[in-house]
C-alpha cells in the first residue's frame, strides 16, 4: 500500500524505519482529565450511566452530542441525550419523547421494552435517514418473541427522533458492538463479539461486519484475538475504531479477569482486519482514578479534535462485574492527547538516529511532530535537546543542500502552541517542495529528544 505522505505517519511500528541506533520506541497514555464530565444525577439513572454509546460533533447539528445509556434494573437500559458547547460542561435536555414514572421531563431519547446494551451511533449525512442508532437486544420486541438476539437499528432524520426497525440487522454475535461513525470504503462497518463466546474461558475476541445500506450486514469475520504475549486470564472484550494518519486505530478493551479490571490499549491496523497491538500491552488510558479503577470503555466514535488535542470520551466505573450499588457507580470521564503522540522514538543523552526507507515526496514543506526536551513531564520551555534532519537519495547518499552542515534544526515542541502549529522545516532558506517528485529519505539525528510522526505539509 502506497501510504499518502499528507497524512501523519507515526512509528507505531518499523514500517518507516529503514535504520536505528540509540533510539527506544516509548507508548504514552491519554492524560486523564481529573474529575468525571458526566455523572448519574437522574432518578432514571440510578447509580451507573455508561458510555456503551457515541460522543459527535459536527454531525449536521450545533455542539456536541453525547448519547450513553443507563443501567437502573430490573428496568431495561435507556438511551439518554447529553448536549455540551465545550466537550466539558454538559447539560442533559428535557426532551419530552418517553414517559418515565408518568412523566417526559427527562433526557430520554430511545427506550425499548426489552434488555438492550450498547447504543451506538452511526452518521451519513446523503441519506434519508442520516443517523442510524445500533443497539443489542436479547430478544425481539415482537409479540411472539421469536426473533433471536442480535444486533438491532433504529434510524433518524434529526438524531432526536428514533423509529425501530424490527428486524434484526445481524442475529448470532454478542452484546458488545460499536460501529464506525461513518462510512468506511462505502459500507457501514460493526465490530462486535461472537454469540458463542461463552463456550470456553477466554474467548471474548474482536469480530467485524458490514453493510451496504446499514440493514443487512455480513457473516461476522474474527480480526483480533489474545496471543502469547497476553496473560491467561484476559480477555478481549470490545474494541472502537477510527480512521488516523491513513491506517486506522482502535481503542481494545483489555480485560484482566483477575483482578476484575478493564483498561484500554491502542491498537492499529492497514484494514480493519488484521491488528497490532503493542508487545508489552501497556494501557493507552489507564485505570487511575477511583470512580474508574475497574472499568474503561471507549466511546464508539472517533475521538474529537480540540486545538492540538485528541479528545477521548471513556465509560467509567469504580466496579466490575457482579458488583451491586454502590460499587457499580458509572460515569463518563474524558481523556486527552496532543496529537499523534501516541508514541514516540526516543534518544536519551547519546545522540540516536532513525533513517526512514524511500518515500516519493509528494510536494509542500515538512512537517515533523518532535519534542526536544529530555523530560516530557517538565515545562515546555525547559528544552535542551536537539533534533538535525539530513535528506538523502534514494540510495542513502546526501542530497546536495539538504544534509551535512546545510542539516536542518528542529527544536522545541512541534507542533505546538508555544512553537506555532504546523512549523514547516526549513533547510537554509529552502523547505522540502524543492524536492518535489524524487525520492529521497529522510536522517533524524537527536539527542534528549522524542521523534512523534512526520508527514507532508497540505
Amino acid at each position: 500500500m502506497t501510504p499518502n505522505l499528507r497524512h501523519p505517519q507515526l512509528f507505531l511500528d518499523d514500517r518507516w524505519v529503514a535504520d536505528a541506533h540509540r533510539v527506544q520506541r516509548v507508548w504514552h497514555e491519554a492524560r486523564w482529565y481529573p474529575e468525571p464530565v458526566l455523572r448519574p444525577t437522574e432518578p432514571w439513572e440510578n447509580h451507573q450511566i455508561a458510555l456503551f454509546g457515541s460522543v459527535v460533533r459536527d454531525a449536521g447539528f450545533a455542539g456536541w452530542r453525547m448519547y450513553y445509556i443507563t443501567y437502573n434494573p430490573p428496568n431495561p437500559p435507556l438511551v439518554c441525550l447529553a448536549e455540551s458547547d465545550d466537550g466539558i460542561q454538559w447539560r442533559k435536555p428535557r426532551l419530552g419523547l418517553y414517559e418515565w414514572n408518568g412523566r417526559r421531563d427527562n433526557n430520554i431519547v430511545f427506550m425499548t421494552r426489552r434488555d438492550n446494551d450498547g447504543a451506538t451511533l452511526a452518521y451519513d449525512p446523503e441519506t434519508e435517514y442520516p443517523y442510524l442508532l445500533y443497539y443489542y437486544m436479547r430478544g425481539s420486541e415482537a409479540a411472539d418473541g421469536r426473533c433471536p438476539p442480535g444486533i438491532h437499528v433504529a434510524r433518524s432524520r434529526d438524531g432526536l427522533h428514533f423509529e425501530a426497525v424490527e428486524a434484526p440487522v445481524l442475529s448470532g454475535c454478542g452484546d458488545r458492538n460499536n460501529v464506525m461513525l461513518r462510512r468506511v470504503n462505502g459500507k457501514v462497518v460493526l465490530i462486535c463479539r461472537d454469540g458463542n463466546m461463552m463456550r470456553e474461558p477466554g474467548s471474548r475476541t474482536i469480530w467485524i461486519s458490514a453493510s451496504d445500506d446499514g440493514l443487512r450486514f455480513s457473516t461476522p469475520e474474527l480480526v483480533l484475538g489474545r496471543d502469547l504475549l497476553d496473560a491467561p486470564l484476559v480477555e478481549y472484550y470490545g474494541m472502537s475504531a477510527f480512521p488516523y494518519g491513513g491506517m486506522y486505530l482502535g481503542l481494545l478493551e483489555y480485560w484482566h479477569q483477575r483482578p476484575d479490571r478493564i483498561e484500554i490499549v491502542l491498537g492499529w491496523s492497514d484494514d480493519l482486519r488484521r491488528w497490532s497491538l503493542p508487545p508489552g500491552r501497556r494501557p493507552f488510558i489507564p485505570a487511575k482514578f477511583p470512580w474508574n479503577e475497574n472499568w474503561n470503555s471507549p466511546n464508539s466514535a472517533p475521538p474529537i479534535v480540540v486545538g492540538d488535542e485528541l479528545w477521548f470520551y471513556v465509560g467509567a466505573r469504580s466496579g466490575a462485574h457482579h458488583l451491586a450499588s454502590p460499587h457499580s457507580y458509572g460515569v463518563v470521564g474524558l481523556a486527552t492527547l496532543r496529537q499523534d503522540r501516541f508514541c514516540s522514538l526516543t534518544a536519551d543523552a547519546l545522540e540516536g538516529r532513525v533513517v526512514t526507507g524511500p518515500m516519493a515526496w509528494p510536494g509542500g514543506d515538512l512537517l515533523v511532530t518532535a519534542s526536544t526536551t529530555r523530560y516530557l513531564d517538565s515545562h515546555p520551555g525547559m528544552g535542551g535537546g536537539q533534533m538535525r534532519i539530513d535528506v538523502l537519495d534514494a540510495d542513502g547518499l546526501p542530497v546536495d543542500g539538504f544534509s551535512g552542515e546545510a542539516a536542518a534544526l528542529c527544536q522545541g515542541n512541534r507542533p505546538s502552541r508555544y512553537s506555532g502549529q504546523n512549523t514547516p522545516i526549513r533547510w537554509a532558506e529552502k523547505g522540502l517542495d524543492a524536492l518535489r517528485g524524487r525520492t529521497i529519505r529522510l536522517r533524524f539525528l537527536y539527542r534528549d529528544a522524542h521523534l512523534y510522526a512526520f508527514r507532508a505539509s497540505q
